[in-house]
């Protein structure tokens, strides 16, 4: 009896293992897509079946958190997460990735058009003083990701006007998502993306209103700029100008959609209010678009 139970789990082992070597390896790339890409790389280790197979992988979702540590010295986290990012690049086998996920640090790719027609997520994270931004370092970054289709780019607020001469086109570019940002950045943004479709704003920090109405209208306004999401208004004068440039110039222009959060109805209701009698009194000088508000 003993040796019959001894040898049943090693049955039951093997039935298993064949089932896991026998899945297509399009289940196993999308499967190893789906994890944090040092997770995936994690999966190398486990047989010969698996060692090659997160090359495969068309979404990398990379963390530079996990690289640093108050035991580790900052400057050797970050080459640590930048090495990281360089073999798994090299390693891959696919030439065209879905999607760069939590990246933070400047990288230079060795083959940006590995990167094309992607969605990209980068996360500057702000944990103290661990890690110092500037405008220029994370211009470096964005211009890896020229040829992206979809960015969502929390960490806005560390460029400046000044920054934006050193950006190429984002001619792909048709889905953008930013934090906090002034409206000149954003002007220059919009005038880089001709073929921007979707535009997703949570704050203005400040705007100009002679600067904008003096610069050239962009390009997308014009032809591809459908969609403009704003989160968590506020009734400020910086989002009614913003808005109202958009009712005025985009030619295109089918929704505009306002997030209020449910806090600020009590505290501030009046504001909001008057926020949208005026932006009804705009659209009422020709904008087609609909104007959304919900919460």
């Amino acid at each position: 009896m003993a040796s019959t139970s001894s040898v049943r789990p090693k049955k039951n082992d093997k039935a298993k293992e064949d089932i896991m070597s026998k899945l297509p390896d399009s289940l196993i790339t999308h499967i190893l897509s789906l994890l944090p890409t040092k997770d995936a790389v994690r999966t190398s280790v486990l047989s010969k079946r698996w060692i090659e197979s997160w090359t495969l992988i068309t979404k990398m979702d990379f963390d530079d958190t996990v690289f640093y540590s108050r035991k580790r010295k900052k400057s050797s986290g970050k080459q640590n997460f930048i090495n990281f990012v360089y073999r798994t690049l090299i390693f891959a086998k696919v030439h065209n990735v879905e999607s760069f996920g939590g990246i933070s640090q400047p990288i230079v790719l060795s083959n940006p058009s590995a990167a094309s027609d992607t969605f990209v997520k980068i996360m500057l994270h702000r944990d103290g003083s661990y890690v110092q931004e500037t405008g220029s370092r994370t211009c470096l970054l964005l211009k890896q990701f020229s040829q992206a289709k979809r960015i969502k780019f929390h960490g806005s607020e560390v460029l400046t006007e000044a920054n934006m001469f050193v950006l190429p086109r984002f001619s792909m570019l048709s889905h953008l998502d930013l934090d906090i940002i002034t409206g000149e950045v954003l002007l220059s943004l919009l005038q880089k993306s001709p073929n921007l479709n979707t535009l997703v704003l949570k704050e203005i920090s400040t705007f100009n209103e002679e600067l904008l109405n003096s610069a050239a209208v962009p390009d997308c306004l014009a032809s591809s700029l459908r969609f403009v999401k704003f989160g968590s208004v506020r009734g400020s004068q910086p989002e009614l100008f913003l808005a109202k440039y958009f009712m005025e110039n985009g030619i295109v222009l089918e929704r505009m959609s306002f997030l209020v959060n449910v806090w600020r109805l009590s505290s501030k209701s009046k504001a909001i209010e008057e926020f949208k009698e005026k932006l009804y009194g705009f659209k009422k000088g020709g904008s087609f678009a609909i104007l959304e508000f919900y919460h």
